[in-house]
């Protein structure tokens, strides 16, 4: 409850009142950056989740094969990922799978090779350059384990370039591009942060919320 003295004037009042709603606008706007912030980490932590899913699958594939195809396998992966890190950063980054012996089993390492002033530096895929590499890297692998296995070429994505920069999202639009013209990959996207994926692709649907259902219509 408000008290006021009784000598305020009412401009005075006035005045109070209009403080009192500035204060309150800026810890509404405080409350929704904080509420933007934290939806903005789970989704982070969401793709990192994915990510880790991805690495797994790929180390059992790689298990899968006898010592001689396993190199080879290994070596392909290698380059097709290396590639495709490449032409989205244009950089000269490189995927390197490492494989060590604990035991009586072999553990498998993904590691992310970039080059400052001529020295190498090797960094874990959820460490390399913050989250875009990680995710273009699970990407690559998903279409890599996709081509092995001659599994249906269909992958859904869901904001999984979200947390790559602006300046790399036409390469991504132009890697998705090639992938369905050379390999015949379907992508179905679901995105409102990459404009440059949505601009090339061949069909884009606008979805909305009316009396708590999903409406969608073409663009």
């Amino acid at each position: 409850m408000l008290w006021y003295h009784v000598n305020m004037t009412l401009e005075d009042i006035s005045q109070h009142l209009d403080t009192k709603r500035l204060d309150l606008a800026a810890r509404e706007s405080r409350k929704h950056a904080v509420e933007e912030q934290i939806a903005q980490y789970t989704q982070q932590i969401d793709q990192s989740k994915a990510v880790l899913e991805t690495l797994d699958k790929a180390v059992g594939l790689i298990g899968q094969y006898a010592d001689a195809r396993e190199k080879d396998v290994q070596a392909k992966i290698e380059t097709l990922v290396t590639n495709g890190l490449r032409a989205v950063f244009n950089e000269d980054l490189r995927f390197i799978v490492q494989q060590k012996a604990v035991g009586k089993r072999t553990e498998i390492k993904f590691k992310i090779e970039s080059f400052y002033d001529n020295v190498s530096v090797e960094t874990d895929i959820l460490s390399a350059r913050g989250g875009g590499v990680a995710a273009v890297t699970g990407f690559l692998l998903r279409v890599i384990m996709i081509l092995l296995t001659n599994s249906r070429r269909i992958i859904f994505l869901d904001e999984t370039f979200s947390q790559v920069s602006t300046h790399y999202q036409e390469n991504v639009a132009q890697l998705l591009e090639d992938l369905a013209t050379d390999y015949g990959f379907q992508f179905i996207l679901v995105t409102h942060r990459s404009p440059e994926i949505v601009e090339r692709s061949s069909h884009v649907y606008e979805t909305s919320m009316k009396n708590g259902k999903t409406q969608y219509s073409p663009m």
